[in-house]
């Protein structure tokens, strides 16, 4: 007896509900990928806050050992240019933090709706 095939309705059935499984898989995936990042960004700002705190009451205590008002000056331009340093480089390590979550919730919209030869084309 041949195999009987399926009619074109419910196999059009079966791939939306495929097609809807790995739009929802994906949706998963890029929710969980932007819950990390949003998880490493507050540990990374929060780590960040604690230590220019400290830099902060370290150099606010040396400020009070100034023999003289051009000291202080000198003092407080450090102080400045350190938090200016520090500041750009949080800055760059969360925008750093952006990047990786744009490329992998790509990567997981991409990999659902292309084949492993499509992805490989794409790069």
């Amino acid at each position: 007896m041949p195999a009987k095939r399926k009619p074109a309705a419910e196999k059009a059935t079966n791939n939306l509900m495929m097609f809807n499984q790995e739009a929802f898989e994906t949706a998963i995936e890029m929710q969980m990928g932007f819950l990390e990042t949003a998880t490493r960004f507050a540990k990374e700002f929060t780590d960040f806050a604690v230590r220019r705190a400290e830099a902060n009451s370290e150099d606010l205590a040396k400020f009070a050992g100034a023999k003289s008002p051009p000291e202080l000056l000198q003092m407080q331009l450090e102080h400045m240019r350190a938090m200016f340093e520090d500041y750009t480089t949080e800055a760059n390590r969360l925008i750093g933090l952006a990047g990786e979550t744009i490329g992998e919730g790509s990567e997981a919209v991409r990999s659902s709706f292309l084949s492993k030869d499509e992805l490989k084309k794409a790069g």
